[in-house]
């Protein structure tokens, strides 16, 4: 009998650790590592550090700190809050002349236990946007290695894994010996309750979900300031409901059965409109579609307050300041939108009430192409101004926007936008909203992209990314101008880089953090953001972050 018992607590045990092994994010955490840096400053200077996850090629506002620097020699440097990154990007914020201005070496990583230092071939220096330098450090390996326990949770999942353990290895003993069952349904039930630990082997740590463009559950502990949360258990839920192993994969996979199932429904992200249109559901958009809000009154008073101290900053320099609307996609193509009615016209949407809100109220300059963007859809249906799989405009429909802010321009600078005679037609079955929707196949798509050669452009990078500034040089073009910006600015792109002289593209807003100078150097700033973006730039930046 003794014998027995001391079999059956050994084997308790070892399924113990190896239920706590997977729950080992639930009290097991890790100090963050830290990026330092040498460097040698002619002046005091702004750098941005931003690093990437690993796996990953775009970076993250939330991981792009400001670090001061001042005049001289030192060392600074930032915390990692991750436990594995992949690569950092250092910009100087507009804040140097020239690149012996700010001079930085010996990159390494320290987190207390060992330090890697990265090796120059690693490293990145070249010159950004004409005259500011930007250093970028890829292949590099973090792993923040200092543990912290809690030790309360410890102690609680172990005591519920150990008694979990004794009445499943006791159960197990009497399902074989009793109810003469096979091996085979033995391991399968054990299968089966080892599978119900898989979700908790590995819980994302990260702040937000940039799949989900959306904030994650915090933890929130069951003892606080000498108090019992008595809302731990709703709590925890929501975050392990964010946070467990492979979610996304079976919210991809859900969506994918739905999708094949009933076809014609579409899902909580995507709505399957008329002549297989697809349409985004998120950011409300159906109710924007609808009509069916309008902006309160202190949302309206506070982004005007924003974008005129944006345009006052600019009045006093000198500078040109635009603010562009891009239109949504069903507001160009609501016919196609099936079993919604709205509650109001378009004339009485509530971007139109904010332009004629900051018309009255300001004098900003803002242009909202939508009756240009009619105008172009009637004069030729067939040339589709958005993608039919994806939330964004077409090279068409980018074309029909530039022209709208172009002229508005031409009235102030006398610069001339570009004309485009020739079009090729393309085909595209592929699109963010057919990746969202899953499951069924879907036909090509036949669109436009222009027949034109940015002759003598040269731009830094290939494609627009989040948080990391783009430079265009055009010696044949006029001025220079800054945008800042939303996806949607991939498609105008092209054509604003071959209009202009020196073109500077931020995909974010202009806030406190982005040094001024580069707004300084420049003739025009345009604030761009589609239709169903714009109480983010009030959510994410306040009227005073401008002075």
């Amino acid at each position: 009998m003794t014998h027995a018992i001391s079999k059956t607590h050994v084997v308790s045990i070892l399924l113990t650790l190896l239920f706590l092994s997977f729950a080992s994010p639930f009290f097991l955490s890790f100090k963050p590592g830290v990026l330092s840096f040498k460097y040698q400053a002619a002046k005091d200077a702004k750098i941005t550090v931003c690093y990437a996850r690993k796996g990953s090629e775009s970076f993250n506002r939330k991981f792009c700190p400001v670090v001061n620097i001042a005049k001289g020699d030192g060392t600074s440097g930032v915390p990692v809050n991750m436990r594995r990154i992949s690569k950092v990007h250092f910009g100087f914020e507009g804040t140097s002349n020239s690149p012996d201005d700010v001079k930085l070496s010996d990159f390494k990583f320290a987190n207390g236990i060992f330090e890697q230092k990265i090796p120059p071939s690693s490293i990145i220096e070249h010159n950004d946007y004409g005259n500011h330098r930007v250093v970028e450090i890829f292949n590099v390996k973090l792993y923040s290695l200092i543990p912290k326990i809690d030790c309360k949770i410890l102690i609680i999942l172990t005591t519920i894994f150990f008694l979990f353990s004794c009445k499943m290895v006791k159960y197990l003993a009497v399902f074989k010996i009793e109810q003469h069952h096979s091996r085979i349904d033995i391991v399968f039930l054990a299968c089966f309750f080892g599978m119900l630990f898989v979700p908790m082997s590995d819980i994302s740590t990260g702040e937000s979900d940039l799949k989900e463009n959306r904030t994650l559950q915090k933890y929130a502990p069951l003892f606080a300031n000498g108090k019992i949360n008595n809302d731990f258990g709703k709590n925890f839920e929501a975050y392990f409901n964010d946070r467990f192993f492979g979610r996304h994969y079976f919210i991809k996979y859900y969506e994918n059965l739905r999708a094949v199932l009933s076809p014609s429904e579409g899902n909580v992200n995507v709505l399957v409109g008329k002549n297989d249109f697809l349409f985004f559901r998120g950011d409300k958009l159906i109710k924007s579609f609808q009509n069916a809000e309008l902006y309160p009154d202190d949302f309206l008073r506070n982004i005007a307050a924003y974008l005129q101290g944006i345009n006052d900053f600019c009045k006093k320099r000198g500078k040109l300041f635009y603010y562009f609307i891009a239109p949504d996609k069903n507001r160009i193509y609501g016919e196609n939108i099936k079993y919604v009615r709205k509650v109001r016209p378009d004339s009485e949407s509530r971007t139109f009430q904010l332009v004629d809100y900051l018309k009255k109220h300001t004098d900003v300059k803002v242009i909202y192409p939508y009756d240009e963007m009619l105008r172009a859809k009637t004069a030729d249906p067939d040339d589709l101004l958005y993608w039919k799989y994806d939330t964004h405009w077409s090279e068409r429909g980018a074309y029909a926007g530039y022209l709208a802010l172009m002229k508005e321009i031409s009235k102030d600078t006398g610069v001339q936008g570009i004309t485009v005679k020739d079009w090729q037609k393309y085909a595209k079955k592929d699109g963010d909203l057919a990746k969202m929707l899953g499951g069924r196949k879907r036909t090509d798509a036949v669109y436009l992209k222009p027949k034109f050669h940015e002759k003598g452009v040269v731009c830094d990078r290939k494609a627009l990314e989040r948080n990391v500034p783009t430079f265009c040089d055009n010696p044949k073009g006029e001025k220079r101008i800054v945008l800042f910006h939303d996806s949607f600015m991939n498609g105008l792109r092209p054509f604003i880089a071959a209009s202009f002289k020196e073109s500077y593209f931020y995909w974010r807003y202009p806030n406190e953090n982005i040094d001024t100078d580069i707004m300084k150097n420049s003739d025009i700033i345009v604030l761009e953001n589609a239709e169903r973006f714009t109480r983010k730039i009030i959510s994410e930046y306040q009227a005073e972050d401008i002075k």
